[in-house]
């Protein structure tokens, strides 16, 4: 591979049984296909760039091992680094601010959490509608949307995997709190408003959200969301790049994998829901709001590359966003068995990563590799 080779670097956090977590295998096979696409890569952590000598101690794959090595600085940074601490989390954050100041942009930045995305998406009229009612945990807040809502959802604003969440319902003597997971259980009942926001704070997850339930559409009595990845091509455009339904456990109160939901093609929902559009008619009506929530989110950010966007449909098929996510991951979509989107999907990083690194930045001096 030639010298020229555009450079491509993935922030992610180290652990101590597996070198990157969860998305090790994911991490791995990125770098692979940005090999076949013509550019070099490396995956580094915070605290990883000797800034005197302007390189880089990443890890590359060695066969079914990983090995450590010095490489120069990149032309873009991939961000998934997810799970820091404080402190890693202000380190990662100056160390791409530097590479931004020598003219290396890096994708997805980090947009805030849950409630800070809310608010920017429901500046947009056109997708106000399909947002459920949300405001930060408070007592007071708890009770002004309990007056128009009976039953809520609090979720930590930073939460992963579904974990974390809790259903509210408004009964004559109090709320009603139960545990989301394999194993929903109730926590508490007749508690008042500052109860509850009190017991929220024991669970030691930062900021919460209160957002209003809804009649969703189930399958066997278990919670179903349709997952989209909406990623940017080669030419920076935003398009659908796989579509999926996570079907919770009978029950359930959350549909996501890791608390034993299932994963099922668009068409499945469609038949076992017995439902009347097409999929093809589902698909169009979902990759709108789905695009028209990234195109929002870039107004503000303007190197988002890729969103993994939940969507719930009520039962009049009314399209609801119930979360957007920066570091999707791609599991739903090769237990369905969609295998073409799964593809396609890890294709696109690479993609809008050369888009990235070979595109002049307005502003910026190109990397200095001296």
């Amino acid at each position: 591979m030639p010298k020229t080779s555009p450079i491509l670097a993935i922030s992610a956090r180290t652990f101590r049984s597996q070198l990157f977590g969860e998305q090790t295998s994911y991490l791995r096979g990125i770098l692979r296909i940005a090999r076949k696409k013509g550019m070099r890569g490396y995956v580094f952590s915070p605290g990883d760039i000797d800034w005197t000598r302007l390189q880089v101690k990443g890890w590359t794959p060695a066969g079914s091992r990983w090995r450590r090595s010095w490489f120069p600085l990149p032309d873009v940074v991939y961000e998934r680094a997810w799970g820091l601490g404080p402190k890693k989390q202000r380190e990662l954050s100056e160390t791409l601010d530097q590479l931004a100041q020598r003219g290396i942009p890096h994708f997805n930045p980090d947009f805030g959490d849950k409630v800070d995305v809310y608010d920017l998406l429901a500046s947009s009229g056109e997708l106000a509608p399909h947002l459920p009612e949300t405001l930060p945990l408070t007592p007071e807040n708890l009770a002004a949307l309990g007056e128009k809502h009976p039953e809520l959802y609090i979720k930590p604003a930073r939460g992963r995997q579904g974990k974390g969440i809790f259903k509210c319902r408004r009964l004559p003597g109090g709320w009603r709190m139960e545990r989301a997971g394999k194993k929903g259980r109730v926590v508490g009942g007749s508690m008042s408003p500052e109860a509850v926001v009190a017991f929220i704070e024991t669970q030691g997850n930062g900021r919460y959200l209160a957002q209003q339930g809804l009649a969703l559409l189930r399958l066997a009595r278990g919670s179903v969301d349709v997952r989209v990845i909406v990623q940017r091509d080669r030419r920076g455009e935003w398009g659908v790049s796989a579509v999926g339904v996570r079907a919770g456990r009978p029950g359930s109160l959350v549909s996501n994998l890791h608390a034993g939901g299932k994963a099922l093609p668009l068409s499945a929902l469609r038949k076992k829901a017995r439902l009347t559009h097409s999929t093809s008619h589902l698909k169009k009506r979902i990759a709108r709001v789905a695009l028209l929530a990234a195109e929002v989110l870039t107004r503000s950010y303007p190197t988002l590359g890729e969103l993994g966007i939940d969507l719930g449909l009520d039962k009049e098929g009314h399209i609801w966003l119930l979360e957007v996510n920066r570091q999707p991951g791609r599991a739903l979509f090769a237990r369905a068995r969609l295998w073409r989107a799964w593809r396609r999907s890890r294709a696109r990083v690479v993609e809008f990563a050369r888009h990235l690194a070979t595109s002049p930045q307005a502003g910026l001096p190109r990397p200095d590799r001296r």
